[in-house]
């Protein structure tokens, strides 16, 4: 089965991935004025001053490897935004927007929700708006391309 057409919820109920976006990221976070399609289906548009350079990475996180299973979810959000902010920051760099995949094995729904609401508290205090992204079937692993400017 297909984490991107229906995802396990606690071995019992299913929730579409769009239910799962609606439900614990669209409209939870900061709208930027450059921002013109955000959270939606694997794509955003964002409005930039051609003349000011750009920054765009992307950074991982795979489950046993960069972070223990266990590890409590609001916490786990918090460090990574903590790192994708120094990350930025160490270049001078201002990230603005991010997007977010998930890949999951099995969704535990409350766990995800305690990660998203640190995720996007994190971002909302950096300014930073998730603007998108993708849900995947597999090991645990977190990714975050962040964009920003100088």
């Amino acid at each position: 089965m297909e984490i991107n057409s229906l995802l396990v919820y606690h071995h019992t109920m299913s929730i579409s991935e769009f239910d799962m976006i609606n439900r614990l990221f669209r409209d939870r976070g900061i709208n930027r004025p450059d921002t013109l399609l955000a959270i939606g289906d694997d794509a955003a548009l964002i409005e930039t001053d051609n003349k000011c350079p750009q920054l765009s990475c992307v950074l991982q996180w795979v489950a046993g490897m960069d972070y223990p299973v266990n590890e409590a979810p609001d916490i786990l959000a918090s460090k990574i935004m903590a790192q994708i902010i120094n990350h930025a920051a160490e270049r001078q760099f201002s990230p603005q927007w991010m997007t977010l995949s998930l890949t999951l094995e099995i969704l535990d729904i409350e766990r995800i929700e305690l990660f998203s609401h640190a995720l996007l508290t994190s971002a909302d205090l950096a300014n930073i708006q998730l603007i998108g992204g993708d849900t995947s079937h597999g090991p645990e692993t977190i990714r975050i391309h962040l964009i920003g400017t100088q």
